[in-house]
């Protein structure tokens, strides 16, 4: 790394190709092993007999390395469980990662599809793409609400755009000219220009 590299980007480099040191299980072996010296020199400044049979429980030679043989045994039997445990923690973290990836290349998926469902020609289509819409903003509000609602109000921009209407013989006011006639909604609800008496 050059000497003109600004420091935030030179500690936040990756580490070279083969480094292995790991910080956390480092801090963990410095604790432990720390404090298992710390321990052994108490019992040696204690005074303890550490090294007669007599402190270790009993005469019997045999019940004695029986307990140390459990004591070496138990130590490689903590390391394997903190190892595990790290190793499920990791498998873990990676899972839920793979689900949120998962769901949020759905989430694309329904904003296309909803996106898709506006362009029908078909009311009721056009409803469910609203209604689908809108379920995904209330599912994953932080990442695709505005998202949802720009795309709606551009939706809504379009759909409305303001129409020139004919204005009406006889109209006398300028304010009528903008306001649609019974000639004018008649038709455009789809009905025939037949008038009920």
């Amino acid at each position: 790394m050059s000497e003109n590299t600004p420091p935030r980007e030179r500690l936040s480099s990756s580490p070279p190709e083969g480094c292995t040191f790991k910080a956390p299980e480092a801090l963990v072996w410095g604790v432990f092993l720390g404090a298992a010296g710390v321990a052994l020199a108490a019992l040696v400044l204690s005074g303890a007999e550490i090294w007669t049979l007599d402190y270790w429980g009993s005469d019997d030679r045999s019940a004695v390395l029986r307990n140390l043989g459990l004591l070496v045994i138990a130590i490689p039997a903590l390391y394997l469980a903190w190892k595990r445990t790290t190793t499920a923690t990791r498998q873990a973290d990676t899972a839920n990662r793979q689900q949120r990836v998962a769901e949020r290349g759905l989430n694309i998926d329904r904003y296309q599809k909803g996106a898709q469902m506006l362009e029908s020609e078909e009311l009721s289509v056009r409803i469910a793409g609203i209604f689908g819409l809108r379920d995904l903003a209330m599912s994953d509000p932080e990442e695709s609400y505005i998202l949802v609602q720009s795309l709606l109000f551009a939706f809504i921009r379009e759909k409305s755009k303001e129409r020139v209407l004919k204005p009406h013989e006889g109209c006398s006011d300028k304010t009528d000219i903008n306001r649609p006639t019974y000639e004018d909604l008649w038709p455009a609800a789809g009905f025939s220009d037949t008038r009920l008496s």
